[in-house]
Parts: structure tokens; C-alpha cells; sequence
């Protein structure tokens, strides 16, 4: 091994401005990915809505054009209530 190698005093002078270029394009790479993670992660996460199965059947019979009252969709008020506010009703 030679006796340089590791040494403080052996290492070039620009050696610390290729680590910090190397840095610097690291730095944009994942300021981009974290942009992107980020919006996923708004979107699908803290903007998402969880639907219980007589949520998502009352909502597919809305879609389809029917009228679905609290009686007939098989939801208690309170479920009623949370679904209605998570489409804006």
C-alpha cells in the first residue's frame, strides 16, 4: 500500500471543489425527487378519503343518477354526514 494514500497532505487541491460539484448535482437530483414525492404524498395520502363498502355502494348508486336518501343507503347519520362531507355535499 503506499503511504500516501488517505493522507490529508496527499490529496489534490481540487479534489474539494469535485466533492462539492458532486454534491451540488446530488442536491438537485433529489430536491426534485422530493418535490415529487411530496405532492404524491399530499395527493394520496393527507388529501385522501377512506370509504367504508356502504359508503362506496351508496356513491356508485349516486353516480349512476339515483337519488340515495339516509334511509335506503344503509349509512347511520353520522356516516351519512362524513360522506356527504367528503363530496362536498
Amino acid at each position: 500500500m503506499p503511504p500516501c494514500r488517505g493522507h490529508p497532505a496527499c490529496v489534490d487541491a481540487i479534489t474539494p471543489y469535485e466533492i462539492h460539484d458532486h454534491a451540488a448535482a446530488m442536491l438537485v437530483t433529489l430536491k426534485a425527487c422530493v418535490f415529487a414525492y411530496r405532492a404524491a404524498f399530499l395527493d394520496y395520502r393527507l388529501g385522501a378519503v377512506t370509504l367504508s363498502a356502504h359508503m362506496l355502494a351508496a356513491v356508485r348508486r349516486m353516480v349512476a343518477g339515483e337519488t340515495v336518501t339516509q334511509a335506503d343507503s344503509g349509512l347511520n347519520r353520522r356516516e351519512r354526514g362524513e360522506l356527504m362531507a367528503a363530496l362536498g355535499r
